[in-house]
């Protein structure tokens, strides 16, 4: 999987192209580790744009993600999802815990509010 990092109003942007699944986990968790500590961000966006599956640990990685961040007081949505891994989402009833906007514009503007 390839992560491309970007940041907009103080808000970190994840940008994954390839399936989000267990092998991802550790590498994740490197990632979001400076999203969590440092004061400059306020909340993160994983778009998903470029994820075809997830599978369930997948969906660990994202509640995990999400509680993490909860922790540390601040937001996290998704974007970009495909109708499968929306399925997945609604099926988990995920969609009801966790920010999913359909593009990273939408996103910043929930999360900065």
């Amino acid at each position: 999987m390839r992560i491309k990092e970007s940041v907009s109003e103080g808000i970190g942007i994840l940008s994954f192209d390839g399936n989000l699944v267990l092998d991802e986990a550790t590498e994740l968790r490197t990632l979001i580790k400076p999203y969590l500590e440092e004061q400059k961000f306020s909340g993160l966006i994983c778009n998903l744009e470029g994820v075809e599956y997830i599978d369930s640990s997948g969906i660990g990685i994202l509640v995990s993600i999400f509680k993490s961040l909860k922790r540390f007081d601040k937001k996290f949505a998704l974007t970009g999802l495909n109708q499968r891994n929306r399925e997945v989402l609604n099926l988990s009833k995920l969609d009801k815990l966790l920010i999913i906007a359909p593009d990273n514009e939408s996103a910043i503007k929930i999360l900065t509010e």
